[in-house]
């Protein structure tokens, strides 16, 4: 840190009034993120069509298969890039997957797990992504792609 780049020095009762000031402004800051996700979670909700194809890694699956018998589902939705290579990809999707290691957390509370995207089926490219985003050893549950515009699921 250069000295232009360092903070002046000041006597501690000084220090002691900035503090109290960023500490007002951090819990205003906290309390409005907090009103944020109160309105998140107030959203609606919008019906969603159970018939819509969905093409995992076994092929044609319902979205009540999705769930595989529990109460809720866990659905990150990857965004796909037609004409793309796997490398050129959501890195933010594939990182998240990445860091999925076990979903026994998850199954115990009743929770299932599925990647969705509108990658097509049998593109070299969209099973080059799947692969380099999680069918690893270690990772449970690889994305799926679909034909079309449909959405793809691949549950754990």
């Amino acid at each position: 840190m250069t000295d232009v780049h360092k903070p002046r020095v000041v006597s501690r009762q000084e220090w002691l009034a900035a503090i109290d000031a960023l500490r007002v402004q951090e819990k205003a800051h906290i309390r409005e993120g907090d009103a944020t996700a109160a309105t998140r979670r107030r959203l609606p909700m919008t019906e969603v069509n159970s018939s819509a194809p969905l093409i995992g890694g076994k092929g044609h699956v319902s979205l009540t298969d999705v769930f595989e018998g529990r109460t809720q589902l866990f659905i990150p939705h990857y965004m796909w890039h037609d004409g793309h290579t796997a490398a050129d990809q959501c890195e933010g999707c594939t990182f998240f997957t990445r860091q999925v290691r076990t979903l026994s957390h998850l199954h115990q509370r009743g929770v299932s797990f599925a990647v969705f995207c509108q990658g097509p089926t049998g593109n070299p490219t969209a099973t080059t992504a799947a692969s380099r985003a999680g069918t690893r050893p270690g990772t449970p549950c690889p994305p799926s792609r679909t034909s079309g515009s449909s959405p793809a699921a691949t549950s754990g």
